[in-house]
Parts: structure tokens; C-alpha cells; sequence
């Protein structure tokens, strides 16, 4: 029976609509920037019988624009925390909040995703869309994407058989990263990277400002702040920044592993050793050697090459004449002396976290590809989220014994920055594509992947081409009738190069099938072989590529004025998806 909490979602709908909503069975995967909104707007519309799943915990950083979570959440699951915020926003939802891995928890099958009526993603990186997108696909379950870049965003549905899937239409090159987990849990060499912008804000910039930066009238102070606070100080460069590297990252690491806060993470770091950071401080950083190669940029240093580089940027920064500009020191990646520091910085980072770590010229690259989250934009895209959902209710897609198509009344709505088209509008929706025939995913396409099979083994090819590239958890590989791999047979043969495999080997047009029973997927693979010595190693140091020649087919050019898929790029709040963009047509 409705409540008058819900007279606006019962005017809107109707009765008989709004409690097929009410008792909807609503899966939500991400309780970060875009979750916290969503999960707000469900409960106040309605939706009773909710799940959320999220793997991070809370940090500081999340607490400008996560208003689910306050400071005395930090260190705790963000899924149970949300969960109970939103109980006191609407006392009768049901909620089950799940702290775990969406692709790794051995609870998420497909028979799981089997008992959900919908599922809506607010995640924050590719890896974890492709995955949700697969497991949609396999239970033919809904699914509501959306993803943010800054003031753009974009929001639409998927359908098995109905529309385009996540991954009908490769990804845009163009590469934006994450501003996610910086401080908690660490994955890739970008969140490195940022940390190392904020340390370098603490040291040298507006120290406040910095994420880093431990508020005075905070009793949980780290182990870092009065460390790094002495580096300003200092008359011994060398000294104060040994002893501000080993606090971060050797007894800040402790402090953490302590109170248990990665007990979740794939990888539990490792603490550095303070002996070998204040010993490599005093030492002579890489960019002083004479006669350094010319590509020394490239190069990945060590732990005490970074502290080295770390200490001598101090020494030029806190010199006589440099003296007046501390506390508005910014970083620039054009700038050498901040860009050398924050590539060692990061370097050292990556090490705790067992993330492999870049050279000067590839943390260069990534500093200068970091978009900032914007609150606003996240509330927009999770409200069309709902919009979506309650769509799918009154328009029979869901929950209903005759299924309307979601290709007849679906839409795929970008929200732009500044008002675009003849109606000069802000969000502009427009209708969704149909399944891609190329696409390997929904479509079962045979994808051509080229790699030198004389070279390759196939242990990396199942590590690589399989699990990195693709999307596998858990592939079984054959030939024909011939199996060549599965994760209990064949282990004899990883070693072996793809073409002294057994059954003829896997040479140039070998086509080859590749089972995932854990995702329900199965894909057909041409092997093309291309030596090695034609891959340039720098642009693709794996030596492999994967040959969709799906983005100049299948992408249809949209009016100058109208943003189209590849103006939206995954980051820290929700990757954009990698549709191609029809015509504008009217909601």
C-alpha cells in the first residue's frame, strides 16, 4: 500500500506501475560519487528492494561530494555505510549492502544476477563495466550505464538482443584517467601519480589544499603530517625528506595494514625500508649524472634513485633564491623540477602497492590526462538513471508478461557542458543502437588478433591477449576438437610458443574458440601472425594487437554542434560508454 511519501511517484506512474517500482529488484553496483546519488533517488521515488555493491572503503577525499558518508565513516565499507544512510532516508527499503569485488566475489554468478529485475552500474573503471555488461548480457537482465567526465555525461540502457552492449564499439584512445581511491587503495600508476601531485602540494604548495594534509583540529592525525611539515623548514633537504619518505611509506604502511584496511585488497602492500629511503635521499638522483644517456627519461628508477630525485627537488625549491615562493608552489607537468618529483614520488608509491611503476616520461604523460569529479554532473546523470528505471517500469520492459523492446523506447542521453543544438539544450537524448554485428560480445563475432606466434607463449597469451585485453576470467582454449588450455588441463603446455602447440600448433589464420563458463561468453579468435620486430616496442611493448576495425565501420558522423561517444572518456566517477551517436532525434 503506498505512503504518502511516495503521492509524486504514484501521480507519475500510477498505481498499478508504481508498485511493480516499489517492489523492483534494483542491483547497484558502485556506492561512490554517481551511487550515492542514485541510491538516494530510488529510495525518495520508491524502490523498496535494493542491492549495492561496492569494494572501497571509505577515504577523506571521497567526503566533498559523497554526502552519504561523513568523517567518521573513513576506513569503513562504503556499500554497508550507504546502505545505512539511505534506510534513514526511506525506513522501509530493504537493503543488502555487499562489500566485495564485482568480478572476483564467487557470489556474483549469473544465477546471482539471475534474481534481479534490474541492474544499474555507477562504477569507475572499464575493467568492472565489461564485467557487469557480460554478466547483463548472460542473465538477460537490463542494464542502466552512465559515466561522467568532468561536465559531461551520459546515460543509457542495454538489452540483450535489443541494443548495443558496452562493448559493441571499441573504447576512444583518447586516454582520462582516474581521481579515485588515491589515498586507500591504489591500482593503477595514475592514482600513483595523483598521490604524488597532492605530495607535492603538502611539501611545497598550499599545503592545506592537499589531500594529504592532516587538519589540525583532527584528532586522528597520520604518520606523515609532522614529517612532512618539517620538510618546509629544513636547513638539511636530504635528512627531512628521507624522513618524511620513510613516514609515508614505510611506518604510514604499518599504521594502516594495523587497523586492517586493506584486509580486502587483492594485493596488501609492502612498506619500503626506511634505511634504504634516508640512505637513497642523500644520494645523487638520476637527472644530475653527467653523461646520462639520451633516454634516460625512460628509465624506471629505483627506490633510492627516486628518494635521491625527491631530495635534490627539495634542494632546488627550498634554495635562497626559491625560498619566497614556498606554500605556492603548483604542480606543472611542464615544469621539470615538479615533474621529477612527482614521477619519483609516484614511483615510490607504486612500489607499496606492487602497481609496476613508470619512467619520467610515461608519468609525464599520465599527470597531464587527470579530469577532475564534479558533484553536479554526478547528481544529474544518476537522476536520468531513474528516469531510465521508472521508463522501463511504465513502458512494459520489465516486470510485465508482454516485454516491450528497449530499442523502441530507450534513449541514450548526453549531458553537456554548455547548451548545444536548435534548442540549445543541456541534456539531449537520443535513440539507442542496436546490437553492433561485429561486436564479439553479444554478437559472438570472430575477432582477428595479431601477435608473432613464433615468439608468443601461451602463457602470455592467456595472461595478455585473454585476461588483460579481453575481458576473461577464467578461458578455456581450443582448437578445433583439440583443447589447448583450461585452468585444470593442459598446464604442460603455457610454455610452449603458440605455434609448437600440440594439434599443428596455432600459426598465421588459426582460428581458435575461447570459453568463459564463469561470464557465460565464447568467442572466436583468428590468430594472424606479425613478427615481432614490426610491432613498435615503445607504443606496444606486449607486441599484440587486437584488430576490431570497428570504429571507422561503425560510427556514424553527428552534426558539428552535437557531442557525440567520443567526446565522453572514463574517470573517476564513471567511464563513458563506447557507443556511436546517431542523429539528435526528440525524446
Amino acid at each position: 500500500m503506498a505512503q504518502p511519501r511516495y503521492d509524486h511517484s504514484m501521480a507519475g506512474l500510477g498505481e498499478a506501475n508504481f508498485e511493480k517500482l516499489r517492489t523492483c529488484k534494483v542491483l547497484v553496483v558502485g556506492a561512490g560519487g554517481i551511487g550515492c546519488e542514485l541510491l538516494k533517488n530510488l529510495v525518495l521515488v520508491g524502490c523498496e528492494k535494493l542491492t549495492v555493491v561496492d569494494l572501497d572503503t571509505i577515504d577523506v577525499s571521497n567526503l566533498n561530494r559523497q554526502f552519504l558518508f561523513r568523517k567518521k565513516h573513513v576506513g569503513k565499507s562504503k556499500a554497508v555505510v550507504a546502505g545505512e544512510a539511505i534506510k534513514r532516508f526511506n525506513p522501509n527499503v530493504e537493503v543488502e549492502a555487499i562489500h566485495g569485488n564485482i568480478i572476483t566475489n564467487p557470489l556474483f554468478k549469473v544465477d546471482w544476477f539471475r534474481g534481479f529485475d534490474a541492474v544499474i552500474n555507477a562504477l569507475d573503471n572499464v575493467d568492472a563495466r565489461r564485467h557487469v555488461n557480460r554478466m547483463c548480457l548472460a542473465a538477460d537482465k537490463p542494464l542502466i550505464e552512465a559515466g561522467t567526465t568532468g561536465f559531461l555525461g551520459q546515460v543509457f540502457c542495454i538489452r540483450k538482443g535489443e541494443t548495443a552492449c558496452y562493448e559493441c564499439f571499441p573504447k576512444p584512445q583518447r586516454v582520462v584517467y582516474p581521481i579515485c581511491t588515491i589515498r586507500s587503495t591504489p591500482s593503477q600508476p595514475v592514482h600513483c601519480v595523483v598521490w604524488a601531485k597532492e605530495l607535492f602540494k603538502l611539501l611545497f604548495g598550499d599545503a592545506s589544499a592537499s589531500m594529504l594534509f592532516d587538519d589540525p583540529a583532527s584528532e586522528d592525525k597520520s604518520s606523515f603530517g609532522e614529517a612532512c611539515a618539517a620538510v618546509r623548514t629544513t636547513t638539511e633537504p636530504a635528512k627531512a625528506v628521507g624522513a618524511a619518505l620513510a613516514a609515508l611509506c614505510d611506518a604510514e604502511v604499518k599504521a594502516q595494514l594495523a587497523l586492517g584496511t586493506y584486509k580486502t585488497a587483492k594485493k596488501v602492500p609492502t612498506p619500503l625500508s626506511s634505511p634504504e629511503l634516508t640512505e637513497g635521499a642523500s644520494s645523487q638522483p638520476p637527472s644530475t649524472i653527467q653523461n646520462r644517456p639520451a633516454d634516460w627519461d625512460r628509465a624506471v628508477w629505483t627506490a633510492p634513485q627516486c628518494a635521491a630525485e625527491v631530495a635534490e627537488v627539495a634542494r632546488e625549491l627550498l634554495s635562497a633564491d626559491m625560498k619566497e615562493r614556498l606554500g605556492s608552489w603548483e604542480f606543472d607537468k611542464d615544469d621539470e623540477a615538479s615533474m621529477r618529483f612527482v614521477a619519483a614520488a609516484a614511483n615510490l608509491r607504486c612500489r607499496v602497492f606492487h602497481i609496476d611503476p613508470l619512467s619520467l616520461y610515461e608519468a609525464k604523460g599520465v599527470a597531464g590526462n587527470i579530469v577532475p569529479a564534479i558533484a553536479t554532473t554526478n547528481a544529474v546523470v544518476a537522476g536520468l538513471q531513474v528516469l531510465e528505471l521508472l521508463r522501463l517500469v511504465e513502458q512494459k520492459c520489465i516486470l510485465s508478461k508482454e516485454r516491450t523492446s528497449l530499442a523502441e523506447v530507450g534513449r541514450y542521453t548526453y549531458c553537456q557542458r554548455f547548451p548545444t543544438g536548435r534548442k540549445c539544450e543541456l541534456l539531449q537524448p537520443v535513440a539507442l543502437e542496436g546490437p553492433q554485428p561485429t561486436c564479439y560480445v553479444c554478437r559472438n563475432a570472430t575477432i582477428p588478433v595479431a601477435l608473432d606466434t613464433n615468439e608468443t607463449t601461451l602463457q602470455t597469451f592467456v595472461d595478455v591477449v585473454l585476461k588483460k585485453k579481453l575481458g576473461f576470467i577464467d578461458p578455456a582454449v581450443d582448437k578445433g576438437n583439440n583443447g589447448l588450455y583450461d585452468s585444470e588441463e593442459n598446464a604442460r603446455n603455457l610454455p610452449l610458443t603458440l605455434a609448437k602447440l600440440p594439434a599443428g600448433g596455432v600459426v598465421n589464420q588459426t582460428l581458435l574458440c575461447v570459453n568463459d563458463f564463469q561470464i557465460s561468453l565464447e568467442m572466436n579468435i583468428e590468430i594472424r601472425h606479425k613478427p615481432n620486430s614490426d610491432f613498435d616496442e615503445k607504443a606496444n611493448p606486449e607486441r599484440v594487437d587486437i584488430l576490431t576495425g570497428v570504429a571507422e565501420e561503425a560510427a556514424a558522423p553527428a552534426p558539428a554542434a552535437v557531442a557525440t561517444h567520443l567526446d565522453f572518456v572514463q574517470n573517476d566517477e564513471n567511464a563513458g560508454p563506447p557507443a556511436a551517436k546517431k542523429a539528435r532525434t526528440d525524446a
